[in-house]
């Protein structure tokens, strides 16, 4: 009996360490998506400032 909760401890934790290295890898790709997101936004101003640009000089012409 003591033997085998010994072994199923054992695979706890190692169950335990699998699941935080999921974790961990988890948290580094929500931050690399923050900074993706972040970047979108800055293009995203861009393009909307670019377009504002266009439709004045459009406008001016016309």
């Amino acid at each position: 009996m003591n033997k085998s909760m010994v072994f199923i401890n054992k695979i706890m934790l190692f169950i335990n360490k699998i699941v935080l290295v999921i974790n961990k890898i988890v948290l580094v790709i929500n931050k690399i998506v923050l900074v993706i997101n972040k970047i979108v936004l800055v293009i995203n101003k861009i393009v909307l400032v670019i377009n504002k640009i266009v439709i004045f000089v459009t406008r001016g012409r016309i």
